[in-house]
């Protein structure tokens, strides 16, 4: 097991490697549907390590014609690929309602968020390799660019659209709250604050599941 420190950086060698193969874009096309030029777009590893999850399409399109929707979607069916981390053997292959752009995994439970580029989040249980529930982010054009649970499980954000929702994922009302104006976002390790990162300074520290908003 190799520590990666400033020293040893140097030492990095790849584990594995896939590839995905996509045809090279059409550099002709204006207000046409263009190859997008990657298939893989969320990725996460599993608590333990042990599991890396892809959000994948076979045969993505760049929708260049209406810049209302998300830039991308897939005329393959989009998949959401289940790997070993060690080896890179494929363990399934979960079939999405668009192409996943986030990926989150729950902290102890077998349970994966899938964010799509149609603004919907898949909430699955990866033992049954089953859908349980759809929310649905207000998002109106990027889909859902970001995941994250927090560290106890319990709230799930989702970022979009420059939009941060914050979720009960698991009891109505699912939705808790909403704050705009947001590019990144990150969860504190005791999950009771969540520090969203803004355009422009300062950034702002929201209480997970609390209106109110501390400096």
């Amino acid at each position: 097991m190799l520590p990666i420190r400033a020293e040893t950086l140097g030492q990095l060698r790849p584990l594995w490697a896939q590839e995905y193969g996509v045809e090279e874009s059409d550099e002709s096309c204006n207000l046409m549907d263009c190859y997008a030029p990657w298939q893989v777009f969320g990725a996460a590893f599993s608590p333990d390590g042990k599991q890396l999850a892809l959000g994948y399409c076979e045969a993505p399109r760049e929708n260049r014609s209406n810049p209302r929707h998300y830039r991308f979607y897939c005329e393959s069916p989009p998949q959401v690929i289940l790997l070993e981390a060690a080896t890179g053997e494929e363990i399934a292959r979960i079939e999405t309602g668009d192409i996943p752009l986030s990926v989150a995994f729950h902290p102890e439970r077998p349970v994966a968020a899938f964010g799509l580029a149609s603004r919907d989040i898949e909430l699955w249980d990866l033992e049954a390799i089953s859908k349980f529930r759809t929310l649905s982010h207000s998002s109106k054009r990027t889909g859902v660019v970001d995941l994250a649970f927090s560290p106890d499980g319990t709230w799930l954000t989702s970022l979009g659209d420059t939009q941060l929702q914050l979720w009960n994922w698991e009891d109505p009302p699912f939705l808790q709250g909403t704050i705009d104006g947001i590019w990144r976002a990150a969860l504190s390790p005791d999950g009771d604050r969540s520090s969203p990162l803004q355009a422009l300074p300062p950034a702002r520290i929201h209480e997970a599941g609390v209106g109110s908003i501390s400096r």
